[in-house]
């Protein structure tokens, strides 16, 4: 990459991933959310992220064609 990033280090990526992306709060994850639904907003938000990048990959490809 182009820069350095920074990891999360006193949490979890993926729970990080999910608090960021505002699919649930830290509370709501201790509280209300099991495992598995942690890993299925992970997989959404990572799907989702990816799904965007594809996309601006070919829009950015389509812009040098012209």
């Amino acid at each position: 990459p182009e820069f350095d990033s920074e990891s999360y280090k006193n949490v979890d990526g993926i729970i990080g991933t999910i608090i960021s992306h505002r699919y649930a709060t830290l509370n709501e994850l201790r509280t209300i959310y099991t495992v598995e639904d942690a890993y299925i907003m992970w997989e959404i938000i990572a799907i989702n992220n990816y799904n965007e990048h594809l996309g601006r990959e070919v829009a950015c490809q389509k812009a040098e064609q012209k």
